[in-house]
């Protein structure tokens, strides 16, 4: 492994108090700034820090791991794509503060199925992802469909049918029944987009369900 590297692992697992183990990082940052990282550097690291259940810290993320790992989902690298998958919580941070959300978990997931359909590991977090977010957009039922922290459109049921029918793509190549999740969201995305079309006729989408 790179002996900067060692070298960050040595100061996270020594225990030392908050102000000298952030001295030690800058330090370690700036000697990094001047080498040439390779993945193979990046993946060893990452596969250590997982063993020993290390932390990454936000600064080190961003300016050592992300630039090469960005590169390399570009190269359409498949372990790379994972690697910042399980990085989510840094890429979040990441993406709050520079307002960048291309590579977001999701479009990791997308792209790197594009690669390799049928990759397991993928499905698996996919359906994941998935399945808890389209038990988001029901749980105020029968007050309505939500898409983020609001209702849904017209054209945002639109985009809701479409990702359902990639759950059910993905459910279908795990042999998962998720039968029940999937009709319910099939039931509320087409009535609620048409209940947006004749929302003047009803006080509320619950009205609309109880035909009033």
């Amino acid at each position: 492994m790179n002996e900067k590297f060692e070298q960050y692992l040595e100061i996270e697992l020594a225990g030392f108090p908050k102000q000298k183990r952030n001295r030690l990082h800058l330090e370690l940052l700036q000697d990094l700034a001047a080498e040439k990282l390779n993945f193979k550097d990046i993946s060893d690291f990452l596969n250590e820090t997982n063993l020993k259940n290390v932390v990454i810290r936000q600064p080190f993320f961003e300016n050592v791991l992300l630039p090469v790992l960005q590169e390399e989902v570009s190269q359409n690298n498949l372990r790379a794509i994972k690697y910042l998958i399980k990085l989510e919580q840094n890429l979040i941070k990441f993406q709050i503060q520079t307002k960048n959300y291309e590579l977001g978990k999701r479009q990791l997931i997308i792209h790197g199925l594009e690669i390799s359909p049928e990759d397991k590991e993928l499905l698996e977090i996919y359906e994941k992802d998935l399945t808890n977010f389209l038990r988001y957009t029901i749980h105020e039922i029968p007050h309505g469909v939500l898409y983020g922290i609001n209702g849904a459109n017209e054209t945002e049921c639109d985009e809701l049918i479409e990702l359902l029918n990639d759950y059910k793509s993905v459910c279908g190549k795990l042999s998962l029944d998720r039968n029940d999740l999937i009709e319910q969201c099939e039931f509320h995305f087409r009535r609620y987009k048409i209940y947006l079309q004749k929302t003047a006729k009803f006080r509320s989408y619950e009205d609309f369900l109880n035909g009033a």
